[in-house]
């Protein structure tokens, strides 16, 4: 299936609803590694629900993840997933409801010899 970039920059997906309370701010934090020195107060706060919990703020990039690009063309054996922004205006709470919307913002073709194609996708992100 080739790339139909009309297609392809038409797409957005809006109100994807997404909850998450102390366990998955744990186990994320686990994922990455928090908690492996458990005399390091400073990481138990991110994985020890006695003290109020904290959560890493790259959770949300996780959380919000929205499968925007699928169907469209990719072979995603082939595809590397090269860069991502995060940008929070205040700390993501330990418990909450995220509502995620994307889109794609660019597309480009990098040419036949790489075979390398780039899409760029935003995702915004709010929670209650």
């Amino acid at each position: 299936m080739a790339i139909d970039y009309n297609h392809l920059m038409a797409l957005e997906s809006t109100g994807n609803v997404v909850r998450y309370g102390d366990r998955e701010a744990m186990l994320y934090a686990l994922s990455v590694g928090m908690g492996r020195d458990p005399l390091n107060t400073t990481e138990l706060d991110f994985v020890f629900e006695k003290n109020p919990l904290k959560t890493i703020p790259t959770m949300a990039s996780v959380l919000a993840r929205v499968p925007l690009l699928m169907n469209c063309g990719f072979d995603y054996t082939k595809v590397l997933h090269a860069e991502q922004h995060l940008q929070l205006h205040q700390p993501l709470p330990a418990e909450s409801e995220l509502i995620a919307d994307a889109r794609v913002i660019k597309a480009f073709d990098k040419g036949k010899r790489s075979e390398e194609r780039r899409v760029g996708k935003e995702c915004r992100s709010r929670w209650s």
